[in-house]
């Protein structure tokens, strides 16, 4: 029998090319792998009195996103600006460049020759030792008024950063408020992977149907993007997807629906940052 042979075979891992991978090169996803104990920062957690974001349906910071852009950190600030527009119909606006930092949600990932002295000398103090996946969140006070930055050495740890505000947020009556004072984080395991086997013989309501030509169980594009939003928003690094070998078989390669409608749905959900794509399979 060929079932005690399983565990020998190697997964054939295919990281799908995506120009907007969230965590660059392979070897990225491991750095902090490498380092030494010591250099492992300590999670930092400090609230302080609750800072009104949205009062009554108005908001009263704004967003200011800059450095280099990434569309990793821009789908990070989407989330936010939709969490806060769905459950208080209010829209954080784009930072005008004339604003000041006060009432300012500043975004940067890495360092910018303009905003990073500018930040320093307001207050803020980035850590690197936080890594590409870490973060600071620190509350700064601006002539007596708060104004919250948001910095990670990499637009992937940036991006979390984003996230870990957004859960901060507490909503009551039409308006919102954080307590974070200072949050540091750095991840102890970098590689934190999903994943999701479609076999045949797990088609259930609650699995997607990649492999038969019905449409029970098929997920439309917007429920893939729903599920990797779900998959990154919960700090997953890495989606492995199991190739089911009924793709692999001879009418499978010689093409199909089924096989074409895989092909186009992978393509398009893959190229999402920021989670990294593996596609794994062991082939007799």
């Amino acid at each position: 029998p060929m079932w005690p042979l399983l565990p020998l075979l190697a997964a054939q891992a295919c990281l799908v090319p995506s120009p907007t991978a969230a965590l660059g090169s392979a070897d990225a996803r491991f750095d902090l792998l490498t380092g030494p104990r010591g250099a492992f920062a300590g999670a930092v957690d400090r609230s302080g009195p609750p800072v009104e974001v949205v009062i009554s349906g108005r908001a009263v910071f704004s967003v200011r996103t800059v450095g280099a852009r990434s569309e990793i950190v821009d789908s990070g600030v989407s989330l936010l600006r939709r969490l806060v527009e769905t459950r208080t119909g209010a829209r954080l606006r784009e930072a005008r460049p004339t604003d000041g930092l006060a009432h300012t949600i500043v975004v940067l990932a890495g360092t910018d020759p303009a905003w990073t002295p500018r930040l320093g000398a307001a207050g803020f103090a980035a850590v690197p030792e936080v890594g590409s996946q870490g973060f600071v969140v620190q509350r700064l006070s601006v002539g007596g008024e708060p104004c919250l930055v948001i910095w990670g050495s990499h637009p992937i740890g940036c991006r979390y950063g984003v996230l870990e505000l957004a859960r901060s947020l507490r909503f009551s009556g039409g308006g919102c408020t954080t307590a974070i004072e200072q949050v540091v984080q750095r991840p102890h395991f970098p590689y934190r992977a999903y994943y999701l086997n479609p076999g045949e013989h797990l088609l259930n309501r609650y699995n997607v149907n990649v492999v038969f030509d019905t449409p029970q169980c098929q997920w439309s594009m917007a429920e893939w993007r729903r599920l990797v939003d779900m998959i990154a928003a919960m700090r997953y690094s890495v989606f492995q997807f199991w190739l089911v070998p009924s793709l692999f078989s001879p009418e499978a390669l010689s093409g199909g629906a089924v096989q074409a409608r895989f092909a186009s749905t992978m393509r398009q959900v893959s190229d999402q940052p920021p989670v990294w794509w593996e596609m794994l399979s062991a082939l007799l």
